[in-house]
């Protein structure tokens, strides 16, 4: 009995060996497979580098160099296909909605960074309809990542893009219109007039708003009585 016990434990360890025998080898066939196609393309490139006099590739764990080299490689066939075409007449007769391929990638460049720096001036509303902008085949992670969006602001923008289109504008959280920014205005003004509410008298009795101190001010009328004054003082703003 303990033989036969023996023997199967042999079996069970040997098959243990082989299968595991077998998962090492196609793991290190997959590894030759993926180092024989980067040196392909590390030829090919070092080929047409070699051509258009810039250095080659010698270690691709440097992706920052190797970014640069390909953008110079890049810019160097925009500009030869440009004195090609020889010259001004031919950028200006490029078919509608082609007229990126006149740009150089530093000038693309420079319209991304504007874009990005757009969003981050932008309120959150507008920065939620800037991201709609994006390729379409981004999903919310590389929105995130490319725009530094919250998770939120991401998710949000595909579904507005998806419903509405590119640009669309977003609706506030109670599905209503954003109130008009002259609208705003107007009301703190009104707020803000005297015989509507007054300073208080305490210095130390103010709100933060926006990290800047501002003195409270207390009603003097109910706010049905001042919201009425308001309907009076501007009827164009009752609707």
């Amino acid at each position: 009995m303990d033989s036969l016990r023996m023997q199967d434990d042999f079996e069970i360890g040997v098959a243990k060996k082989n299968s595991d025998h077998e998962k090492s080898d196609s793991s290190s066939e997959d590894e030759v497979a993926v180092l024989h196609e980067q040196n392909r393309i590390k030829k090919i490139l070092n080929d047409v580098f070699n051509i258009l006099k810039i250095p080659m590739i010698i270690d691709i764990r440097n992706s920052d160099i190797l970014y640069s080299q390909v953008n110079r490689a890049c810019e160097f066939l925009q500009s030869m296909r440009d004195n090609l075409l020889n010259d001004k007449k031919e950028k200006e007769e490029l078919p509608a909605g082609n007229e990126l391929l006149s740009l150089t990638f530093s000038e693309k460049n420079e319209l991304i960074n504007g874009l990005k720096n757009l969003y981050h001036v932008s309120n959150k509303q507008e920065q939620v309809r800037l991201l709609t902008i994006a390729p379409t085949d981004w999903g919310r992670q590389r929105l995130q990542k490319f725009f530094d969006s919250s998770e939120r602001q991401a998710r949000r923008s595909l579904q507005i893009r998806a419903s509405k289109g590119v640009l669309a504008s977003p609706e506030d959280l109670r599905g209503n219109k954003s109130l008009d920014t002259a609208v705003a205005d107007a009301v703190i003004k009104f707020y803000e007039e005297d015989w509507i509410s007054r300073v208080s008298t305490d210095k130390s009795d103010v709100l933060l708003i926006k990290t800047q101190p501002v003195a409270k001010r207390f009603m003097l009328l109910t706010m049905g009585e001042a919201f009425e004054e308001f309907k009076i003082k501007f009827p164009h703003r009752n609707h």
